[in-house]
């Protein structure tokens, strides 16, 4: 299965102000937000952003996901960024792949997979994302933000005699 999934628009509400704002997103870090009399710290790992940002992509991932949850699956995924428009010598070198998507502002590559994989599992690809077993994660340069999404079904021996067939099928 594999799909592109534009980057969606999504709102929230910051100290009074409403932002707009543009997918990929990374999932926010957990922070100490109070001090629960009795029970110690709490943490809070969701701000406005991400949370805004998981609800849009749950909603566009949910038409696409499979009929039967995945057990095992490897996940290839290229996270979609515009460049800066200026200078143009510089936007044609991104998009020609002779600039490359760092800056802390981008987001880390495990935090954009961690949220990802947060709302696919929402969505219903599968139960616990710990079934993503193997994959590859870019982040890239394009002239449309969003997702390259690449799902692929692995095969899980679950019986003996399923076992003995496959090393039949394959002369060992």
């Amino acid at each position: 299965m594999e799909f592109w999934l534009p980057g969606p628009f999504f709102e929230w509400r910051e100290k009074r102000k409403t932002h707009t704002g543009r997918c990929p997103v990374p999932k926010g870090r957990g922070k100490v937000a109070r001090v629960v009399p009795g029970k110690g710290f709490a943490t809070v790992t969701e701000n406005p952003k991400t949370r805004a940002a998981e609800i849009a992509l749950v909603t566009a991932l949910e038409p696409l996901a499979p009929p039967r949850p995945f057990d095992a699956v490897r996940m290839d995924v290229d996270f979609v960024f515009v460049p800066p428009l200026s200078p143009k010598w510089s936007y044609e070198a991104a998009l020609a792949g002779y600039r490359h998507v760092v800056g802390d502002h981008l987001g880390d590559r495990d935090n954009l997979h961690k949220l990802l994989g947060d709302a696919m599992e929402k969505a219903g690809f599968w139960e616990r994302d710990s079934r993503i077993v193997e994959g590859d994660v870019r982040k890239r340069w394009g002239e449309e933000p969003g997702y390259r999404i690449r799902l692929t079904a692995l095969r899980e021996v679950t019986s003996y005699e399923e076992w003995k067939a496959i090393k039949a099928e394959n002369g060992w």
